[in-house]
């Protein structure tokens, strides 16, 4: 499975022995500290939503 770390939060990865990257990382589906991590709150299945962008023109062209 593929987990992330929850928006604002950084969850060490106990194999790799760091932080469990932003855009997530393959972790075996049943180990249990994972699975702890999910239950908790500290990580999540689905990839953190990011602020959208706006790239309208907010000036006017006069």
């Amino acid at each position: 499975m593929r987990v992330y770390p929850s928006p604002g939060l950084l969850v060490r990865d106990p194999v790799k022995r760091d932080f469990l990257p932003a855009d997530g990382r393959e972790v075996p589906d049943h180990d249990l500290y994972w699975i702890r991590r999910l239950e908790c709150g500290d990580a999540i299945l689905t990839a953190p939503v990011s602020p959208a962008v706006n790239t309208t023109d907010t000036g006017s062209d006069q």
